[in-house]
């Protein structure tokens, strides 16, 4: 899963079968994004897409996917959304279903 882009922030979702993670072209000039990718039968993360658009807005970003245990099938997110968001940076929260 591992590009030229630049790929970080990763977490692991509905039992490690899927991995969200952040990236970005180049993570100094242009807006990260929110991408997964789904564990295959030999091991490797594949079928890489980029999440829809209740987290990857227009003239936004996102970062630094992270869960809760205790609320499965929720993804929380750091980003910028310019229809929503009050601040540089805000925290959100999306129902996340993990299949592909």
């Amino acid at each position: 899963m591992n590009t030229a882009q630049d790929e970080f922030d990763a977490t692991f979702v509905d039992g490690g079968r899927v991995l969200i993670y952040t990236r970005a072209p180049d993570v100094d000039n242009d807006p990260a994004e929110l991408w997964f990718a789904v564990r295959g039968a030999d091991g490797g993360y594949h079928q890489l897409r980029r999440l829809d658009a209740r987290i990857n807005a227009a003239g936004g970003w996102a970062m630094g996917p992270a869960t809760d245990p205790r609320r499965p099938g929720v993804l929380l997110f750091s980003g910028k959304r310019p229809e929503l968001s009050r601040g540089r940076s805000d925290i959100y929260e999306i129902r996340f279903d993990a299949q592909p």
